[in-house]
């Protein structure tokens, strides 16, 4: 029987390198087994491993550098870790130039559609309060009740706590 393997490049700060759990429990239970793709600036070594699996969940974590969009950082962007970005961008280009599946969740889509040219909105609750016309089905920004979106969840994680739109240019 085949069990594919799927590739998810680290997060690591000044002192961790590592994955949640969380991924690696998922990908087993639907069959497939974790290869950790270890956090390096080597294009030939992050090749190799990306050729070694069967496909590459990009994970979440930190907000994207600004920069690599264009835009300079507003006061209320959360952190961001610029060599996580560039790292996570490499593995997508060796994904892409090998043929490999990729799947982003939350910031491994945002990583995604910036390597694609996109943009991101840094901070949704200003853009809210200045883009009132964004929300033609949604409360106004006046409304005491509209706290902007719920990101972090309290419950189950598998729960959809928000809803995710895509804007053509």
């Amino acid at each position: 029987s085949f069990t594919p393997l799927i590739g998810i490049p680290s997060f690591f700060d000044e002192t961790n390198t590592q994955i949640k759990r969380a991924y690696a429990d998922c990908i087993y239970k639907a069959g497939g087994l974790v290869v950790v793709i270890p956090y390096t600036t080597e294009k030939s070594i992050i090749s190799d491993v990306v050729a070694r699996v069967d496909g590459i969940l990009i994970p979440g974590g930190p907000d994207v550098d600004p920069s690599l969009y264009g835009e300079e950082p507003t006061p209320q962007i959360g952190a961001f870790n610029i060599l996580l970005d560039r790292f996570y961008i490499l593995v997508i280009e060796a994904a892409i130039a090998q043929h490999i599946p990729i799947f982003g969740i939350c910031r491994g889509l945002q990583i995604l559609n910036v390597y694609f040219g996109g943009s991101l909105i840094q901070d949704i609750e200003m853009y809210r309060k200045t883009h009132p016309q964004r929300q033609k089905d949604q409360l106004s920004p006046d409304d005491p009740t509209n706290t902007g979106i719920k990101h972090l969840q309290n419950g189950l994680r598998f729960t959809p706590s928000h809803s995710v739109t895509i804007d053509k240019d």
